[in-house]
């Protein structure tokens, strides 16, 4: 069965008990019994099926935004979505066996004269007081955004706070955060500096396969056959071997293209390095630096920053900062 036919088939199921509950109080009314209020709770929004087209519906909040408050989002989750409102579960961990479980809430949960889970299993506690589904529990703010912005975030808390800033991010591929008047620049679509699968104008590849760590290492592969890393390529490059050389430059002079670019289209006070590729290897790093040269700064008169070029120091912890000043709203 089709998902769209299973959707229209629970509609139907509980459109039918809903008329069976009906009939059941009509039933009590007419022998004189107490009625049933055990009426179904709305709490799912069904889909509506046109019959016209057979398509499906689905009836949404659109007033529910990443703005919205938690207790909003809850409540369109939880109308979106069914199970049981009786009980809820919540995740435990086992030192013994090193491992992740989840048992039902419970009220009396390590209470004193309550509750002894070391020798009495839950299933088997008298004192076992479940809680029902609500929002008592605490709620974290969670934010979802990209490794580049994450960069960005952080560089901007730890370093250029009240500065416009872009940290153009090599790694296994490439991309570009800009960080303007303590905004992240994202663009219409949330894709701005997302510039991996462009094209090269000098080249049929992409700007990640060019100056990607994995770009790198591929082109090495398909030339002589050797599948290596591209921390080996680049020492390949140092030691003269010419194919490696010849590879390791064109990724450095299309890094070099990006960040004159960037200088050209924001003027930032600062253009920083970060990913292991520019980080983790002076080598290379200053192999882009003697590059910039080629591809000349547009604006030079008075007003317009100077190209300010620099590498980042805060490596591996890059990102947890930057996930710390996104989820703190110091950069928005």
């Amino acid at each position: 069965m089709s998902e769209p036919e299973l959707l229209k088939r629970i509609a139907e199921l509980e459109a039918r008990n809903i008329e069976l509950l009906a009939e059941n109080n009509r039933f009590r009314e007419m022998l004189g019994l107490p009625q049933n209020n055990s009426t179904p709770k709305t709490t799912v929004q069904l889909p509506y099926f046109s019959e016209q087209d057979n398509n499906i519906e689905t009836i949404s909040k659109s007033s529910i935004d990443k703005y919205s408050s938690p207790d909003e989002k809850v409540e369109l989750f939880q109308s979106l979505f069914r199970g049981r409102t009786d009980v809820y579960a919540k995740r435990c961990y086992s030192k013994k066996h090193g491992s992740g479980y989840y048992i039902p809430a419970c009220k009396n949960e390590w209470v004193i004269g309550l509750c002894d889970r070391t020798r009495i299993k839950c299933k088997d506690c008298k004192n076992r007081d479940l809680l029902p589904l609500g929002n008592h529990f605490g709620f974290a703010n969670i934010v979802v955004d990209n490794d580049v912005i994450a960069a960005s975030a952080g560089e901007y808390w730890l370093k250029y706070e009240g500065k416009n800033i872009s940290v153009i991010s090599v790694g296994t591929s490439i991309s570009v955060g800009s960080i303007i008047d303590g905004k992240v620049f994202r663009g219409s679509h949330n894709l701005s500096g997302q510039i991996a699968h462009l094209k090269n104008s000098n080249s049929e590849l992409t700007i990640s396969q060019l100056c990607g760590g994995k770009g790198i290492s591929d082109r090495l592969y398909n030339e002589l056959g050797s599948r290596i890393t591209t921390k080996e390529v680049i020492k390949m490059a140092q030691n003269d071997n010419s194919v490696a050389k010849r590879i390791v430059v064109d990724a450095a002079k299309t890094i070099a293209q990006v960040i004159m670019f960037t200088q050209n289209m924001i003027a930032p006070d600062a253009i920083v390095c970060s990913g292991s590729l520019l980080v983790c290897n002076d080598y290379f790093y200053n192999l882009v630096l003697s590059y910039l040269e080629y591809y000349p700064q547009c604006y030079t008169f008075s007003g317009i920053n100077p190209l300010n070029v620099v590498k980042s120091n805060l490596n591996q912890r890059i990102g947890i900062l930057g996930s710390v000043a996104l989820c703190k709203a110091i950069v928005k």
